[in-house]
Formats: C-alpha cells, sequence, structure tokens
C-alpha cells in the first residue's frame, strides 16, 4: 500500500472531491505544523530565555550573596531523611546584612554542621533572606519548558483544527450521500 494512497491522494477516480480535499487540508495542517511547530518553540524559548537572564541580572544586582554563622550546631537528621546523602536541616545562625545590621534566624544548612560553620544565603539591601537569582541551569529548564508548551499548545490547536475539520466534511458527506440517495432510491422501489 503505498504512503500516497494511505494518505488519501493517490488519484483513485473513486475517491470523491470531498476526501481528496481532506486529504489536502490534513497534508497543509502537517506541514503547517511541521514548518512553524519548531519556529514557534524557538522562539518563545529564546524569548523566554533572554528575558529570564534580564531578571535574574536584575536580581543578582539587587540582592547580596552573604556568609551567616551558624550560632548552633545543627541537627542530625533522624528517620527517613538520615537516609539522604547531603540532607539539609534548618539551624539558628546569625548574619551581618548589606547595611551593617546584624540579623538572626533559622537557615538550611548541612545536617550536623558544628557552631561557627558558615552557610550562604542571599538578601535583599536590609539583610532580609530572598531567594537566589535564577541559574543559567534554571534558565534553560524554563526556557525549554516554554518552547515545549508551545509546540504542546500547536499541536492542540492543529489537531482542534483537523477535529473540526473532519467534523464539518463528514456532515457534508452525509448530507451529500442522503442527496444522492433521494435521487436514488425511488428509482430502486419502483424496480421491487
Amino acid at each position: 500500500m503505498s504512503v500516497l494512497r494511505r494518505v488519501g491522494l493517490d488519484g483513485n477516480p473513486l475517491r470523491r472531491p470531498v476526501d481528496r480535499a481532506e486529504a489536502w487540508l490534513r497534508l497543509a495542517v502537517l506541514a503547517l505544523f511541521v514548518v512553524a511547530g519548531p519556529v514557534l518553540a524557538w522562539g518563545t524559548a529564546s524569548r523566554g530565555y533572554h528575558d529570564g537572564a534580564a531578571a535574574a541580572e536584575r536580581e543578582r544586582a539587587a540582592r547580596h550573596e552573604i556568609d551567616a554563622v551558624l550560632v548552633t550546631d545543627a541537627p542530625l537528621p533522624s528517620g527517613d531523611y538520615a537516609m539522604v546523602a547531603t540532607p539539609t536541616v534548618v539551624a539558628d545562625a546569625r548574619w551581618t546584612g548589606p547595611d551593617r545590621s546584624v540579623h538572626s534566624g533559622l537557615l538550611p544548612a548541612a545536617a550536623g554542621a558544628p557552631a561557627g560553620s558558615t552557610v550562604t544565603l542571599w538578601t535583599d539591601r536590609d539583610g532580609v533572606p530572598v531567594t537566589a537569582p535564577a541559574q543559567h541551569d534554571d534558565l534553560l529548564a524554563r526556557a525549554g519548558l516554554a518552547g515545549g508548551g508551545t509546540l504542546l499548545g500547536l499541536a492542540t490547536v492543529t489537531g482542534a483544527a483537523l477535529l473540526v475539520l473532519r467534523r464539518m466534511l463528514d456532515r457534508y458527506r452525509l448530507n451529500a450521500w442522503q442527496d444522492a440517495w433521494s435521487t436514488v432510491g425511488p428509482q430502486w422501489t419502483d424496480l421491487i
């Protein structure tokens, strides 16, 4: 069975014009997806990466990476957490903010770290802990998700368009069949 026959473009004289039109439309939608999909996905991923990199740069400029000193020993994990290779727990720590104000609080630390150990944290200009700016790997992952989401969205839209098109053409085919039968049917009943 040839590929052309399988997709409905084999020139079969018994194939209805509406069937040939549907085959060409399916091929056009597939070509649109194959051409536009990667272009849109790449554009979305690229834009997401560059926007994320700019935001991370602004965050790096507004945030400060400082060292905090553990005031107490970090506890050892218990239960299921003891099986983790490098468990993280919270421990009491003290740090000096960029404005020279002294702060204290609970910070993530390696389990079992002794008092006096340092942990790195990011703070705002007032010394309040904030999340670290996005790293290169984070930006790549987000860009990949954006590109993949765009591709999935385009596949959904083109698939839905094909389903709607198929339903419309099926309705047209059934109406054409009914019209043809209305013409031929009475002639057959006279033969019986």
